[in-house]
């Protein structure tokens, strides 16, 4: 178990994007509202979850973040969501 633990603390964006994933899958099994912000949100997520891990906040923070959280869910998916006209 110690080994599981410390390969996920030095491979924190896996980690995150795990989380993420899960987060993201649990969330359009319970509800069918707001799937056009759902990356926009892993993003988000992504960010604050790194910034807390390494406990501040920088430009690589932030980018690692970005990455982590969007990778689950789909940078595409961010863009073609919020360009489309329906809803």
């Amino acid at each position: 178990m110690t080994q599981i633990l410390e390969f996920l603390a030095a491979n924190i964006q896996i980690s995150t994007a795990a989380i993420i994933y899960v987060l993201v899958e649990i969330y359009k099994k319970t509800t069918d509202k707001g799937y056009k912000y759902i990356p926009l949100a892993g993003a988000l997520l992504g960010v604050l979850f790194m910034a807390l891990y390494k406990g501040a906040f920088n430009f690589e923070i932030f980018t690692l973040g970005l990455i982590s959280g969007w990778a689950p869910t789909g940078g595409f998916e961010t863009i073609k969501n919020l360009t489309s006209k329906g809803e």
